[in-house]
């Protein structure tokens, strides 16, 4: 299965469960990205054009939309990431793109204003200093083993 299958999936799935689709646009990543000065992995930006964010199997991938009504408020990837300021360095700023419900996060360190195909995805425990181990090496790897049936 490739990428474009993953996202195809997870949309059927969203879609059998009611749930809305919020794909962005281009112009929506590139603000997304100026708010958190980075240039997102190619295969994020992929998932936000098709999906927008995603709630599977009990996991959301923070998107940059949020809902539709303010009773519907859920995070997007600049709120969340807006948080972790503390992860960041003079290189990369972490960019956050799930939890695991118990305020750990799933996050890339995407350099700083400049493009970088692919990052690796991290699991950083909150309750640790900067202790982060990397999970997938990409993003696309991260939802392929972790979103898939």
């Amino acid at each position: 299965m490739n990428l474009d299958d993953a996202l195809e999936s997870i949309a059927e799935r969203m879609k059998a469960e009611g749930l809305l689709l919020r794909p962005a646009d281009d112009e929506a990543i590139a603000i997304a990205e100026q708010r958190l000065s980075v240039r997102f992995p190619a295969s994020y930006r992929q998932f936000l054009r098709k999906v927008g964010g995603a709630a599977v199997k009990a996991r959301e991938i923070f998107g940059i939309h949020g809902a539709a009504s303010d009773a519907d408020r859920v995070m997007t990837v600049v709120d969340v990431s807006g948080y972790l300021e503390e992860l960041e360095s003079n290189e990369t700023a972490a960019v956050v793109i799930s939890d695991d419900g118990f305020g750990n996060y799933y996050m890339m360190r995407c350099p700083i204003d400049r493009d970088q195909d692919e990052v690796p995805v991290r699991f950083w425990v909150n309750a640790t200093d900067d202790a982060s181990k990397i999970v997938a090496p990409s993003f696309e790897v991260f939802l392929m083993t972790h979103l898939q049936p």
